[in-house]
């Protein structure tokens, strides 16, 4: 039996209408999730979801283009035809190219442009919300290649700076503490150490102080032939690090007592008190015990220097 064109071309268009319906329910759908998330701030459900909205944009983009191009060829293509004389094809044919405008619809720029957008997309949520599990999983990926660890760390440690507060996610922090274990003496151990150092003790995490004695050791003994070296936030922080470790406890909101000076605003580096806390550091390290029997001795004994712990 010979199917009518019109009702092929009628049903085709019923098929077109119900799948425009459908596109514009998930719009509006996608839409009022972004304002839900807007309300919540919930930036990894606001990012996340900005992947198909941006998808959907970039590809009414395409069509349109493509759509447009298309109708240049074939009234181009058509105007030779006649001119030449040819017969006119099947009108459902005509209209209704299938394969053809299939091909044409898509540009040889938009998957890779698609790919691009929803990479960006997705890294883009696990940086704002890095404690989230797409956070862990953009961190790991980030991470992954070697040579690039080190820069990696920085630009991550910015970014928590950026959105976190500056507060490292735990899964991150047990993470990095484990991989000192498997570099020891190479680049990413010192640029690991150097993270976590300026973090700081409220934000560097407690996965180092939770460690084995081993471990501790390991980062102590990296951290101390590079005390002078360092700029001087550093080195403070170098040395409640190693007083963290010593104690097992994250010291918090502690730090050096009579370390700073507080004028005008501003906090200013008490030199005197900085010489003799490295000056006693350095002499508790290299006075002959080695570690852990060094986790007994206090390295500020016999100054005025303490270092508390908070909460």
């Amino acid at each position: 039996m010979k199917i009518d064109p019109r009702e092929k071309t009628h049903k085709i268009s019923l098929t077109a209408s119900l799948i425009r319906i459908g596109n514009w329910v998930m719009g509006v759908g996608t839409l009022a999730l972004l304002a839900v998330s807007l309300i919540w701030v919930n930036t990894a459900l606001f990012f996340t979801l900005c992947i198909p909205v941006g998808l959907a944009a970039l590809s009414i983009w395409d069509r349109r283009r493509c759509k447009k191009n298309t109708t240049k060829t074939g009234d181009a293509k058509a105007d030779g035809m006649q001119a030449l004389g040819a017969v006119a094809t099947d009108p459902a044919r005509t209209m209704y190219p299938g394969k053809r405008i299939k091909r044409i619809y898509r540009s040889r720029l938009f998957k890779p442009a698609a790919v691009l957008f929803m990479l960006t997309g997705l890294v883009t949520g696990g940086l704002v919300e890095a404690g989230s599990p797409l956070g862990n999983i953009v961190f790991r990926a980030g991470y992954a290649f070697p040579p690039t660890r080190p820069a990696f760390l920085s630009f991550y440690q910015w970014s928590l700076a950026e959105f976190e507060g500056g507060y490292l996610p735990s899964r991150a922090d047990e993470f990095l503490t484990n991989r000192i274990s498997h570099c020891e003496g190479t680049r990413e151990e010192t640029a690991i150490i150097d993270f976590q150092i300026r973090q700081g003790s409220l934000k560097w995490g407690d996965a180092a102080c939770r460690s084995r004695e081993e471990l501790q050791g390991k980062i102590i003994s990296n951290i101390m032939p590079r005390l002078d070296q360092m700029v001087d936030n550093d080195a403070v922080s170098a040395m409640v690090r190693i007083e963290a470790l010593r104690r097992e406890d994250v010291i918090g909101k502690g730090g050096f007592t009579g370390m700073w000076t507080y004028k005008d605003n501003t906090d200013t580096l008490n030199r005197s008190a900085f010489n003799k806390a490295k000056a006693s550091f350095k002499a508790w390290w290299n006075g002959g015990n080695d570690w852990p029997e060094l986790k007994n001795t206090d390295p500020l004994a016999g100054t005025e220097l303490t270092i508390d712990s908070g909460p």
